[in-house]
């Protein structure tokens, strides 16, 4: 048994059968192609903020990509592995001079997991990750490709990736816009200072809920450990001690409380494994 509860930013107590930690695209192809022959359920892993454990026990295998931090900057393009975090992006496109992203400095999750989910800052402001991205390498059941933009299907919240369930991101390729280094790093310090005052970030959380239909306001509810931010819309917290069970409860809760109203049940932003 391997313990996940570092590994999901709710540190919800989970574990999973088996844990593997490559540290490159090679060790990540190797390691699921093997457990395509084995059969044994898998699921990715980047920085945990995305992804929701809806059982205190994953029986498959969890694939943690966090070692796979390559990244490589040449005049304005970028390829990184799909392990890199969101922060070290920015910052190391900052360094070569280069911007346009820095928004997703304040994104706790990965290259990857930014792709498969286009994170972003939400619909009204209309910044996404997709807006950056050139081509994606993918490792499928039947080889390896690369994805151009178009390909990948990109929405709001949505990719191809999401519905080719077998498919895993290795890594991408994004442009950038020249910018000199100060100027980043102002943008950086304005956006992170945003985040300290209207973000709650002095309590374990995944970011939003919910992606679409979030009506009422739910900040009153709680579940165990668990309840929604009194501070940030649409966020779940851990008060201490929470588990999967209480998120669960939450959930629900929220969604009855929609359907009491007449309102149609929010869609899940997270990935529920």
């Amino acid at each position: 048994m391997a313990s996940l509860t570092r590994r999901n930013t709710l540190r919800l107590p989970v574990s999973t059968r088996v844990l593997i930690r490559p540290r490159n695209r090679g060790e990540l192809v190797a390691a699921l192609e093997a457990l395509q022959h084995s059969g044994i359920p898998r699921v990715i892993l980047g920085g945990g903020s995305n992804l929701f454990f809806a059982q205190p026990h994953f029986g498959g295998a969890v694939v943690d990509t966090s070692l796979m931090t390559a990244v490589v900057v040449r005049e304005e393009s970028i390829v990184a592995d799909a392990g890199v975090p969101m922060p070290r992006l920015v910052r190391a496109a900052a360094r070569q001079g280069l911007g346009g992203f820095e928004y997703l400095v304040s994104v706790p999750g990965t290259v990857g997991g930014g792709i498969f989910t286009n994170a972003g800052r939400g619909r009204r402001l209309g910044l996404n990750l997709s807006d950056w991205v050139e081509s994606v390498d993918v490792y499928t059941p039947g080889g390896l490709q690369t994805l151009t933009r178009a390909e990948c299907e990109f929405g709001f919240r949505w990719s191809v990736f999401q519905r080719q369930t077998a498919w895993v991101i290795l890594g991408a390729r994004l442009r950038a816009l020249p910018a000199a280094p100060a100027e980043v790093d102002q943008r950086i310090r304005i956006r992170m200072d945003w985040v300290r005052r209207r973000q709650h970030r002095d309590k374990p959380n995944a970011g939003s809920v919910f992606k679409a239909g979030y009506r009422i306001d739910n900040r009153a509810l709680r579940a165990g450990g668990a309840g929604f931010s009194n501070r940030t819309r649409n966020w779940i917290v851990n008060l201490g001690g929470a588990t999967s069970s209480d998120v669960l409860k939450l959930l629900s809760a929220c969604r009855q409380a929609h359907l009491a109203r007449g309102l149609p049940a929010p869609t899940l932003e997270w990935q529920v494994v």
